[in-house]
């Protein structure tokens, strides 16, 4: 379900150029770049500002290792001097809003001194990586910490009505919805009554997003777990507990019940709903450990 991720080091009125807009430059700081949209007039970031971008990263064959709009938010950095000549910190600082360009970083400095990391295999020396950014937004701190609250604040009316519209869409009727916000819709009906807490329950699902995109499931062996214990994510566990044996049902979970802001890298973008296809195949009556 999940895909590893290299952590690289580089993230703890526009003109367009004509003839020279594929024309790769060194600059004065030693980056290795190329504008694609470039406002010379524009204002860059000062150091402590917050930059909001798009990132694709490429190896040096243009293997594609990171694409920040497939992990479904963009990526955040505090603009800031970078550690070594010609380094994606100082590419960033060359940017104003609404830029877009093309940093070529260096394999042999991006992964010495102070990160102290070991090159992946694919990390060939001599060559570079391809930052292909763009810039979205500069913004101070405090403007950015004030915006980010806000739309914290909104997301769960947003939630609410998306999973509305969900429902609607998808003729799930008699929805019934929990008091953390998750809701379920029985769709086949069950026998015997729903598993009490630690109770061992067997289920096939299949997750999706709320485009349709499945990210997981599991309709051959099952998924066996006791229910109420932590073991899956709260949403999922909560509504699993209200369904009885033989008994199908889509459950719909906020995002604050699933995976949250951090989402799940290369499978769920972070803040998502999550809607999950369920048949409950067996309950087996048990106590927790003492």
């Amino acid at each position: 379900m999940q895909k590893k991720l290299w952590m690289l080091p580089v993230l703890a009125a526009t003109t367009l150029w004509s003839c020279n807009q594929f024309k790769v430059s060194v600059a004065e700081n030693g980056v290795k770049y190329q504008f694609h949209e470039h406002d010379e007039k524009g204002k860059v970031a000062k150091d402590g500002e917050v930059m909001t971008f798009n990132m694709v990263v490429k190896t040096a064959s243009d293997s594609i290792l990171r694409d920040s709009q497939k992990e479904g938010q963009p990526l955040v950095m505090l603009a800031q001097k970078g550690p070594y000549k010609g380094s994606f910190e100082d590419g960033m600082k060359m940017l104003a809003a609404g830029d877009s360009a093309t940093f070529y970083i260096s394999v042999d400095s991006l992964f010495r001194g102070a990160s102290m990391q070991a090159p992946p295999p694919f990390a060939k020396p001599g060559t570079d990586f391809k930052f292909q950014v763009k810039l979205l937004k500069i913004e101070t701190q405090e403007a950015f910490q004030k915006r980010a609250e806000a739309e914290r604040a909104a997301r769960p009316k947003k939630e609410e009505a998306d999973i509305a519209a969900y429902l609607a869409k998808n003729n799930l009727k008699n929805a019934v919805k929990l008091p953390s916000g998750v809701q379920y819709a029985v769709t086949t009906p069950g026998t015997g009554v729903a598993p009490a807490k630690g109770d061992t329950v067997k289920v096939f699902y299949a997750g999706k997003l709320l485009s349709g995109k499945i990210f997981d499931e599991n309709h051959k062996e099952g998924l066996t777990f006791p229910v109420g214990v932590g073991q899956m994510i709260p949403g999922f566990d909560e509504a699993v507990q209200n369904l009885k044996k033989g008994e199908k049902a889509t459950i719909l979970i906020p995002s604050t019940h699933g995976y949250g802001e951090q989402g799940s890298p290369g499978a769920i973008p972070p803040n998502s709903i999550l809607v999950f296809d369920v048949q409950v195949i067996d309950i087996k009556k048990g106590k927790l450990p003492v």
